[in-house]
């Protein structure tokens, strides 16, 4: 037998937004990435494209059934995706990036810097 459980029906309709952070050479990508849903007053994001080259990197993946790491110089990344929130002060979340070379390397996001030019694409839900 299931205990109580109260229960409150949500009928308020959000609208689907998109903030793009653009951000310069040498800035660290998940620091601007809370710097931005702070001054935005946002609590969740999704990761929806990341475009430009990235000036270092270091991500985790798996290759060939072994877990790897890689650390990288001015990589192009093709693409990106992942889910942030901002809870007691601290970013929580993860990012998966796809590199933009012949053998592509998709992994998870562990810090990296932007090269000139890149741009974060993140939506939320405003109601």
């Amino acid at each position: 037998m299931c205990p109580h459980v109260d229960a409150v029906l949500f009928n308020k309709k959000g609208v689907k937004k998109i903030l793009t952070v653009a951000l310069e050479d040498g800035e660290d990508i998940l620091k601007c990435l809370q710097q931005a849903m702070e001054q935005n007053g946002l609590r969740e994001v999704k990761v929806e494209d990341m475009s430009g080259t990235m000036k270092e990197g270091y991500i985790n993946y798996f290759e060939g059934g072994h877990f790897a790491s890689s650390r990288f110089k001015d990589k192009p990344i093709l693409r990106a995706n992942g889910d942030f929130k901002l809870s007691g002060g601290d970013l929580w979340g993860t990012m998966h990036i796809c590199t933009a070379d012949k053998k592509p390397i998709m992994g998870t996001l562990i810090k990296g810097t932007a090269a000139n030019g890149m741009e974060l694409k993140v939506s939320f839900v405003q109601i």
